[in-house]
């Protein structure tokens, strides 16, 4: 299985690195913001909406970079 495959978004292996990316950041990020004393009122929607789409810009980023 080649790397190709899993920086495309039109692959199930790409799919399913964005999920696992998506899940990390975000238990990551989340511990790292409550840990902050940041208020849950940030934490949710940075979970729900910020989470996916810094994950999606980095593996688009990636994907362009290695094209």
């Amino acid at each position: 299985m080649s790397w190709r495959r899993w920086k495309s978004f039109n692959t199930d292996e790409g799919g399913i690195l964005w999920a696992i990316l998506c899940c990390w950041v975000g238990v990551l990020g989340n511990q790292l913001l409550l840990g902050a004393g940041v208020p849950i009122s940030v934490v949710v929607p940075w979970s729900l909406f910020g989470v996916p789409l810094v994950v999606t810009l980095f593996l688009w980023l990636l994907a362009r970079r290695g094209s």
